[in-house]
């Protein structure tokens, strides 16, 4: 098998690691990281790294939220994020397409959707360390509200289902 040799995006990726760990990507720093590679190569890249930081951890940020929100029912996270910080829900929401955060959003009570919207408009750029914490807790507490919400005990439906298993 051979070694496909390490493209821009592996690079950016240790770029954006060894940040994380306050340490200086350098060409030196990301050989270290990977335990070998070009040193050609990866100047070549690095050097791409300053130009294109924002728009590398704007996407790896947007795709985690995006992807952990992706599939949970409107409703769902409506209620969850009624019961949030009205900060955290503008900063999730401007994560997803305007259709999907309209769609959340006419869910809720008037003040809260407009101090939202508000604060939607008057948002200025985050730490991506912020994002990822963000989607990291989200995660954890959205699927435990899935869950729950799945596993609802008891009903008619529930009853139906022992007294079929019961008949066998």
């Amino acid at each position: 098998m051979t070694n496909r040799g390490l493209c821009e995006k592996d690079i950016f990726d240790a770029c954006y690691q060894l940040e994380k760990q306050n340490i200086k990507p350098t060409a030196q720093a990301i050989r270290d990281f990977f335990g070998s590679g070009s040193m050609t190569t990866i100047t070549k890249h690095l050097k791409n790294w300053p130009q294109f930081k924002m728009s590398y951890i704007n996407e790896i940020s947007n795709i985690d939220l995006k992807q952990l929100l992706s599939g949970i029912d409107n409703k769902i996270l409506s209620e969850y994020f009624q019961n949030e910080l009205p900060q955290i829900t503008a900063l999730v929401l401007s994560h997803l397409s305007p259709k999907s955060a309209a769609s959340i959003l006419d869910l809720m009570n008037e003040p809260l959707k407009t101090n939202i919207i508000q604060r939607i408009e008057r948002m200025a750029p985050i730490r991506s360390e912020v994002a990822e914490i963000l989607a990291m807790v989200l995660q954890t507490e959205i699927q435990s509200l899935i869950v729950v919400k799945d596993h609802t005990l008891g009903g008619k439906c529930f009853a139906d289902s022992i007294k079929e298993q019961l008949a066998i």
